[in-house]
């Protein structure tokens, strides 16, 4: 018997105050051995309405201080409450001044109320006091488990419409994704060609600076050895026919023994009066182009991508496909921007 008083002290003294006996311990209990403590000792005790009595009157102890541990109050009355039924005795008994304190000193919360309100449902044919004290809790307390309920339907209910918004979201980006693909794959392409005019000639503003080389000819000459004798590799018919100076395509070809001599050349001579595009138009074009991926398409496949991302069964191809065009886009803006940078260089080196 000794032994579980000096556990319900150790466990009250715990959570409410000090222990009037106190035993030695190698460390600090903490609040569930606390509460563990103290329904065991309840449980095993010979006298087990004394040990209750002894409980509540450290709870009560405890509401009269300065800043009452409800947290502890509650953990101790929801775990003996629904477990010992001379608990729940002999806590209708000394109930009153309990309820008391609890509204004079505003220590109702939402975590109490509901224990209450657990209580009355299970028990209110058995303890019609109880009953009668939780419906006269004043209703300014009682508003704090409706705001409660309230809020959380609220939340309930926008989760729900943001799943449903989000849904909705994703379906059109599914639907729009493959027009979004080839769109933006059209100003990339224009960018890349207006680019890869553009690079080169920036390339040239540097040939300058880069060392002379010999021509070829002077390379083959020097190394030219006067003794050595080369081999002719064409037919000495052909150069013997050749000095007439006046071979047609027939003559060649009998000569050469390339077959028949019906042979008509079609030569396809390009259209030099084409006009070619200017580097002004070029760098103007793809300078729209950029400017129309980061004010349209950037904030888009952003905003795509959260809605991808923020969906719990997006598809993997969506998201594969989505990624990829971010970043492609990136890519061909980061040469663009490389570009524009080493074009401003350039100019202000002139």
């Amino acid at each position: 018997m000794t032994n579980s008083n000096e556990e319900l002290d150790e466990g009250l003294a715990r959570l409410f105050g000090p222990a009037r006996r106190k035993r030695k311990r190698g460390r600090e209990i903490s609040e569930a051995e606390a509460v563990a403590m103290i329904k065991k000792s309840v449980r095993d005790a010979p006298n087990q309405a004394l040990a209750v009595r002894r409980a509540l009157a450290s709870i009560l102890a405890a509401l009269q201080s300065v800043a009452p541990p409800m947290h502890h109050v509650i953990a101790v009355l929801s775990s003996l409450f629904s477990r010992s039924k001379v608990f729940r005795d002999e806590f209708v008994r000394a109930m009153y001044p309990i309820f008391s304190l609890w509204a004079s000193k505003r220590l109702y919360s939402v975590e109490l109320l509901e224990l209450l309100e657990h209580w009355d449902a299970q028990y209110r044919s058995t303890y019609p006091q109880l009953h009668a004290a939780i419906e006269a809790i004043p209703p300014k307390f009682k508003g704090l488990l409706h705001d409660h309920r309230a809020k959380a339907r609220a939340a309930t209910e926008d989760a729900a419409a943001t799943t449903r918004m989000t849904e909705i979201q994703y379906t059109h980006v599914c639907s729009e994704l493959g027009d979004a693909e080839t769109a933006i794959g059209l100003v990339l392409q224009e960018m890349e060609a207006g680019l890869a005019i553009l690079v080169p000639t920036v390339e040239d503003k540097f040939e300058a600076l880069l060392p002379t080389l010999p021509p070829v000819t002077e390379v083959l000459h020097s190394d030219d050895n006067d003794d050595e004798e080369w081999e002719d590799v064409v037919p000495s018919s052909v150069v013997a026919h050749t000095s007439a100076a006046h071979l047609t395509l027939a003559d060649v070809i009998a000569q050469c023994g390339l077959g028949s001599a019906a042979y008509s050349l079609t030569i396809t001579v390009p259209a030099l009066h084409a006009p070619a595009p200017s580097l002004e138009h070029v760098q103007t074009a793809v300078k729209e182009g950029a400017l129309h991926l980061r004010k349209r398409y950037l904030p888009l496949l952003r905003q795509w991508e959260t809605t991808v991302n923020a969906h719990a069964f997006s598809s993997p191809d969506v998201r594969r496909r989505l990624q990829k065009l971010h970043d492609n886009v990136r890519s061909t803006l980061l040469k663009w921007d490389e570009l524009r940078e080493m074009i401003s260089l350039n100019t202000n080196s002139v």
